[in-house]
């Protein structure tokens, strides 16, 4: 499941600036991308029969932002380049360079901004759930019925804002929806996320005031019924991630070296093969132990 300002190239216009720009940062991890890393090196941590296993992506980017008035509220390029003569010298090179690349600029943040708000705002009760989570939960269910019949685990990888989209989903839709209540993910591993900050924020459905530094305690554990093992995975260098570990108790929580430069250093988990081979490895170790306490005397 991906995060903010993602699109389908398909439904973004050919002549938009800001489109060519994100989608020359999001080419190294378009699905296929991921797909094909999945399919190598964790697939096999899940069946004999890796090329069996079933890869389902949660795409809602379409559900996302949508501007009322085609971004008439950002300024043009005609606009920025409305100097004051008085300081005309000092602000023709700055102001080019602004009037060159606020245009794209603006409707990237936008994107990201809202989506993030459009999510919070629509995302509905655990009872009844809005366009974003209930597209995610139908493709849960979908993935569901084919752990079921495959008798396989049912993993859930999340990047950035889909890892507070699945946060929601383990401990309020998962747990209020009927419809969706018998479904249990067995290892998720969220990438990039900022469900830590949200969670001090208090922004989740299921967010309580009875947790925090106040109460000297941490937020329990999902519902071991919906969620089986999570990971948290973040990088110091990576502004956008966040830590949970002194915030919700039991989660595998890491560090993951990306190696990237500032503005690839966000999404450069899902470019790295040893980041799919240490998700790998996470997984055969969650496995094991779980064999283990399943076949243990009682």
């Amino acid at each position: 499941m991906h995060g903010v300002a993602v699109r389908n190239t398909e439904t973004a216009a050919d002549n938009d600036a800001s489109s060519t720009l994100f989608d020359h940062l999001l080419q190294d991890i378009a699905w296929p991308v991921i797909e094909a890393k999945l399919r190598l090196f964790v697939a096999p941590a899940l069946s004999l029969h890796p090329e069996s296993v079933t890869l389902l992506r949660a795409y809602w980017g379409d559900l996302g932002a949508h501007m009322a008035w085609n971004g008439a509220s950002y300024l043009s390029k005609d606009a920025a380049n409305h100097l004051d003569p008085s300081h005309l010298l000092n602000s023709l090179f700055r102001s080019q360079i602004a009037a060159d690349i606020r245009p794209p600029l603006n409707n990237i943040i936008a994107l990201f901004v809202g989506d993030i708000f459009c999510y919070l705002s629509r995302r509905g009760t655990a009872e009844a759930p809005g366009p974003i989570p209930t597209r995610v939960l139908e493709t849960l269910l979908e993935a569901h019925a084919i752990k079921e019949k495959a008798n396989e685990p049912l993993v859930v990888l999340s990047n950035s804002m889909g890892c507070e989209i699945m946060y929601d989903i383990a401990t309020s839709f998962l747990p209020g929806s009927p419809k969706y209540s018998h479904i249990k993910v067995d290892f998720w591993c969220g990438v990039a996320s900022q469900v830590g900050l949200f969670e001090e924020l208090k922004l989740f459905l299921a967010s309580s005031e009875e947790y925090g530094s106040h109460r000297m305690n941490r937020v329990p554990f999902p519902d071991r019924n919906h969620l089986g093992s999570w990971w948290n995975v973040w990088d110091d260098e990576d502004v956008l991630s966040y830590s949970v570990r002194d915030i919700i108790d039991d989660v595998d929580d890491s560090k993951f070296v990306v190696g990237k430069n500032l503005l690839n250093e966000h999404l450069g988990y899902l470019q790295e093969d040893r980041f799919y081979l240490a998700l790998a490895e996470w997984i055969e170790g969650k496995k094991e132990k779980s064999e283990l306490i399943n076949s243990s005397p009682r």
